[in-house]
């Protein structure tokens, strides 16, 4: 699927507002699973071929929800708390505004909504914009090859 067919999906269903919302968190969550084994791949492409991590799936919510109208902007923290795995990491989402009602959306986990996120933002949460697209971007690259070769190595080590 393309980021148009799932623009095309909203527009031929007859949901409005949060629910909206909910869909195309839930259009990106099952039309991406979670990997952090293609950082340099855009993430239209990424959609594309179904699989990205956190930047890629927040830049397709963006961009579905500005192509129906919606107020989004993505961003992100340095330091998240993460309250299923109990980790820290930096992370990325979208931030969506409806009638001055403000809530977090993110698609990377099945079991979020809008304004129930599975994680704590623990440092400043700051809007993906200018400059920081491009080092943030470039830092998350970083950090994906370094969960990518943790998981690897621990794979090898528990054969």
């Amino acid at each position: 699927m393309q980021l148009y067919d799932a623009v095309n999906l909203c527009n031929n269903s007859e949901l409005t507002e949060w629910d909206m919302i909910q869909y195309v968190n839930f259009l990106v969550n099952k039309s991406m699973k979670y990997s952090v084994e293609i950082p340099f791949m855009p993430y239209k492409k990424a959609f594309e071929i179904g699989k990205g991590y956190c930047v890629q799936q927040a830049f397709c919510v963006r961009d579905i929800l500005r192509e129906l109208g919606y107020d989004v902007q993505a961003v992100y923290c340095r330091k998240a708390f993460f309250k299923d795995s109990e980790t820290i990491s930096g992370h990325t989402w979208c931030r969506v505004c409806i009638d001055n009602i403000e809530k977090d959306v993110c698609p990377c986990n099945p079991n979020n909504r809008p304004g129930k996120v599975n994680f704590v933002p623990i440092s400043q949460v700051k809007k993906y914009s200018g400059l920081i697209v491009v080092g943030g971007y470039l830092g998350s690259i970083l950090v994906c090859f370094k969960r990518l070769l943790i998981t690897k190595l621990k794979s090898k080590f528990t054969k």
